[in-house]
């Protein structure tokens, strides 16, 4: 640093040189910035086709996956549930 912006080469940068540097990294960053492309933009709508509109963070084979396990422990739970209440009905009335 004191190479570049030490003017007076008395190897202390005074506040007209900090000054000159801080412009010249503002000028190399946006610089940066316009030599940089944009990133993209992503838009997150209902679909216009008609389709369901889920938002997860999972790919679909294992949301998929996670819900058809959810499916069948509620569907195990239900007859589990249901055949009790019919034993207890039958059996102590």
């Amino acid at each position: 640093m004191l190479a570049r912006f030490d003017a007076d080469r008395d190897g202390v940068i005074s506040m007209a040189e900090w000054d000159r540097a801080r412009a010249a990294a503002r000028e190399q960053i946006t610089a940066g910035m316009v030599a940089r492309p944009a990133p993209a933009t992503n838009l997150l709508a209902k679909p216009r086709d008609g389709r369901a509109f889920l938002l997860a963070a999972a790919d679909g084979a294992s949301l998929a996956r996670g819900l058809r396990w959810r499916a069948a422990a509620g569907v195990t739970g239900f007859l589990g549930g249901a055949s009790g209440l019919t034993w207890v009905l039958t059996h102590l009335w």
